[in-house]
C-alpha cells in the first residue's frame, strides 16, 4: 500500500454537469456555473426567492441510504435575505421515489449561518438517521432505505429584485456510519511521520473535511483513521495543535472519532504531544487541544484505540473537551499529563499507563457507568478526579490481590456505599483493600447491589435483650445501608438476620438497650458465607430504677 492520506468518503455527484440535478418539482434543472465553484471546475446554480426552491440530486431509483452521513457544499449570496433558521431559511432535504414525499432539517438562515471560506462556501454535514428522527418539516416522509433525492431547499423572507442565480451546490459525498472519512497511512515520503499540516496539504480545500481555521486551529467534520489493515508502517507525530470538531447539528454522539488501526504485518504509532522517560515520573507536554462544542446538543467525539495490532497510542500534555468514550484496551497505550474536561468515559485501560491526568466535570451520572472502567486501581497513577456526579472509577473484573492507589487524588466524592462514592466495585466477593501511596487520598467505595440475587448470604445476631437496637457499622464509621434492626421491644433473646450480597467487608456489630451497656463486636467481616453471632449484654446499674 502507498504512503498516503486519502478522502475515503463516497462521491455522490461532483456537480461538474447538471445531469441528475432537478428542482423541487422534479421537472426543472439548475444552471451549470464555471465561475462559482470550490471542487472541480463547476457548480449547479439556482435562483431562490420567497417561493421555496432548491436543487436535489436524483439517484434515479429509490435507494437504501440508511446510516449514511451526507456532505453538501453550498454557496449563497443571499444569506442576509433568507428567512430565519427557525422558519426554514435553508434546509437539507431527503425525498423518496415521489419527490413530494420528503423530510428535511433546517440548517441555516439569515440569523444563523456557518463561517464561510473561499468566497462563500460552507459544507453542511447531516446524518440521514438524525434528520429522519428529528425533522423540522416533512410530507409523508420516506424510509431512509428508500431515498431517491438528496439536496437543499431555501426561501427568502421577501421577493428578490433580480432573476439571477444566488445559491450554488457543488460536490456531494456520503459516508456510511462507522467508517472514517480520512485515512492516514504510512509516512510522509515513506520516512517521516505525518503531521497536521500534512493532512491538509495532502487533501486540500476541496473535500472540506480538514481545514485551517481561526487562531491556527484545524476544523474537522469527519472521523479520522490512523493506520490501515494492510502491511504498512504508519506514524503520525505532532505537537502544539488545536483540532476543533465542526459544529454540525444533525450528527450522533458516536460519529466524530479518532481511530487507531493496525495490522499483523505492519505497525501503527500515533504520538500527540511529548513525554519523557518510561517510568511513573513521566509528564506530558506540548500536546493538542481537541474539542467539540460543549453545548448539550453538540456531538461529542470518541477515541477508538482498542486494536491489539496498534503499536502505540501516546496522548501527552493535551486538553480534551466534550469527548464521549475513549477506548484504550491494550498495553501499548500511554495517557500522560492530560486534562479531560466534560468527557464521558475511559474504558478498558487495563495495562495502559494512565499517569498524571486530571478529570474535570466528567459527563457521568448516578446509576450510570463510572468515568473510568478498569480491572485494577493499580493502572491509575498520580491522577486527580474532581467530583461532578456518579463514580470516578469502576472495577469491572474480579480482583485477585489488594490494590495500590499511587498518588491519586479524589475530591468532592460521597461516602462509602453511596451513588457518589469515588470507586464502584461491581464484582461481588472482590476485596477492595488498597494501599494509598505517594500522597494519594483515601477514597470511598460502593459495592454493587445489583448482583445481590446472584449471591445472597445471611449474618445472624442472636440473644439480644428486649428493646435493643442492632446496627452494622463500617470501619469508617458509616452505617451499612439497609442493615440493622430499629428495635425489638418485647422480645427477649431476639434473633436478627441480615441478608446481604456476598463480598468481603470489615465492620462492627453494635447493640444497645437502655438498661444495658453498649455491646460492640469489632472486626467482623461480611463474607461469602452464612454467619451467626451470639451475644451477651451486660446490665448497666447506672440506669437501674429505684424500687
Amino acid at each position: 500500500m502507498a504512503d498516503q492520506i486519502v478522502d475515503s468518503r463516497i462521491l455522490v455527484n461532483d456537480a461538474e454537469a447538471t445531469t441528475g440535478w432537478v428542482d423541487l418539482s422534479g421537472t426543472g434543472q439548475g444552471n451549470l456555473d464555471n465561475e462559482v465553484f470550490i471542487e472541480g471546475a463547476n457548480s449547479v446554480g439556482e435562483y431562490v426567492t420567497n417561493s421555496i426552491n432548491g436543487e436535489l440530486y436524483n439517484f434515479t431509483t429509490a435507494t437504501d441510504l440508511s446510516n449514511n452521513v451526507f456532505y453538501i457544499w453550498i454557496n449563497s449570496t443571499v444569506v442576509p435575505f433568507l428567512n430565519t433558521k427557525a422558519a426554514g431559511g435553508f434546509r437539507i432535504r431527503f425525498a423518496g421515489a415521489t419527490i413530494g414525499n420528503f423530510f428535511e432539517v433546517y440548517v441555516g438562515g439569515k440569523d444563523s449561518w456557518p463561517t464561510a471560506i473561499n468566497g462563500g462556501w460552507v459544507q453542511f454535514v447531516v446524518d440521514i438517521e438524525e434528520a429522519a428522527a428529528n425533522p423540522d418539516n416533512s410530507n409523508t416522509p420516506p424510509a431512509t432505505t428508500a431515498i431517491q433525492y438528496v439536496g437543499w431547499a431555501a426561501i427568502t423572507d421577501g421577493t428578490m429584485p433580480r432573476m439571477l442565480d444566488n445559491v450554488w451546490v457543488d460536490a456531494v459525498w456520503r459516508l456510511p456510519k462507522g467508517q472514517p472519512g480520512i485515512i492516514v497511512e504510512g509516512q510522509n515520503g515513506g520516512t517521516d511521520p505525518w503531521t497536521s499540516e500534512d493532512i491538509f496539504a495532502e487533501l486540500g480545500t476541496a473535500p472540506g473535511t480538514f481545514l485551517p481555521s481561526a487562531g491556527g486551529s484545524y476544523k474537522i467534520n469527519t472521523p479520522i483513521q490512523f493506520g490501515q489493515t494492510a502491511s504498512v508502517n504508519t506514524v503520525f507525530e505532532d505537537t502544539n495543535k488545536v483540532w476543533l470538531w465542526d459544529d454540525q447539528e444533525f450528527l450522533a454522539d458516536d460519529f466524530y472519532s479518532l481511530i487507531m488501526t493496525g495490522s499483523s504485518g505492519g505497525s501503527t504509532e500515533v504520538r500527540i504531544g511529548i513525554t519523557g522517560s518510561t517510568d511513573d515520573d513521566r509528564t506530558g507536554t506540548q500536546g493538542f487541544v481537541i474539542a467539540a462544542n460543549q453545548t448539550a446538543s453538540a456531538a461529542r467525539w470518541n477515541v477508538d484505540a482498542d486494536d491489539p495490532n496498534v503499536d502505540l497510542t501516546g496522548l501527552y500534555g493535551s486538553l480534551f473537551i466534550h469527548g464521549q468514550d475513549f477506548q484504550f484496551d491494550y498495553t501499548t497505550t500511554e495517557i500522560i499529563g492530560n486534562t479531560l474536561l466534560d468527557c464521558t468515559s475511559v474504558t478498558g485501560s487495563e495495562g495502559s499507563d494512565f499517569i498524571r491526568n486530571t478529570v474535570v466535570a466528567a459527563n457521568t451520572t448516578d446509576g450510570a457507568p463510572a468515568f473510568m472502567q478498569v480491572t485494577s486501581m493499580t493502572d491509575i497513577k498520580y491522577s486527580t478526579f474532581n467530583f461532578s456526579d456518579g463514580h470516578a472509577v469502576q472495577i469491572v473484573a474480579p480482583l485477585t490481590s489488594s490494590q495500590t492507589s499511587k498518588g491519586n487524588i479524589f475530591t468532592g466524592y460521597g461516602g462509602n456505599d453511596t451513588s457518589d462514592a469515588a470507586v464502584f466495585n461491581t464484582q461481588v466477593g472482590s476485596p477492595i483493600t488498597a494501599s494509598i501511596t505517594e500522597g494519594g487520598s483515601v477514597f470511598s467505595v460502593t459495592r454493587s447491589v445489583d448482583l445481590k440475587a446472584a449471591a445472597s448470604f445471611t449474618y445472624t445476631v442472636q440473644g439480644s435483650k428486649s428493646g435493643s437496637e442492632i446496627r452494622f457499622v463500617s470501619t469508617s464509621g458509616i452505617e451499612i445501608p439497609n442493615s440493622g434492626q430499629e428495635s425489638n421491644d418485647g422480645i427477649t433473646d431476639y434473633v436478627y438476620a441480615y441478608e446481604y450480597p456476598g463480598y468481603d467487608q470489615d465492620f462492627f456489630v453494635v447493640v444497645h438497650a437502655l438498661d444495658y451497656e453498649y455491646f460492640i463486636k469489632e472486626n467482623e467481616t461480611l463474607s461469602n458465607d452464612n454467619q451467626s453471632l451470639s451475644i451477651q449484654q451486660t446490665f448497666d446499674r447506672n440506669y437501674e430504677n429505684p424500687e
